[in-house]
């Protein structure tokens, strides 16, 4: 057994929770929502501050959405600048029009709950499967066992 496998293993269960919580969230708030409802998963990998790995992490992304890769905090890449442009580019058009998708952008679909698929974010741009099948039905097991607040 590889010493990092559990690392592996709680990581792919991170990213589970985080797709199907998402997609069960936009599911229900779709059913009142009078514009389109839009998810993403961010996957592009920033770089690190400090010594540490570069992660795709949660907030990660925020330096791209305002177009700030900010001098000094990483060894940022054309590809960041890239990116930094896109996702700002994105966010600039749906403060503007309720609607992220502009000219040059790739087209990020609106939300439905009978597409089981959200928008990835950074490494690329596309839908992507929201889980594997059985770890839908685990998460979604484990989400109805819940007790509302």
């Amino acid at each position: 057994m590889r010493h990092d496998e559990a690392a592996w293993a709680s990581s792919r269960a991170v990213r589970d929770n985080s797709r199907i919580s998402t997609y069960l969230w936009a599911t229900d708030w779709s059913r009142h929502a009078t514009r389109p409802v839009r998810t993403y998963f961010w996957t592009h990998r920033a770089p690190a501050q400090g010594p540490g790995p570069r992660r795709a992490s949660h907030g990660s992304e925020i330096d791209y959405v305002f177009g700030n890769p900010a001098p000094g905090t990483g060894p940022w890449t054309d590809e960041d600048h890239e990116n930094a442009e896109t996702v700002s580019s994105y966010w600039t058009h749906f403060a503007a029009t309720g609607d992220p998708n502009g000219p040059g952008l790739p087209h990020w679909p609106a939300f439905s709950p009978d597409v089981s698929a959200v928008m990835e974010i950074g490494a690329h741009y596309r839908l992507i499967p929201v889980a594997k099948p059985a770890a839908n039905d685990f998460w979604n097991c484990s989400f109805r066992t819940q007790q509302a607040w």
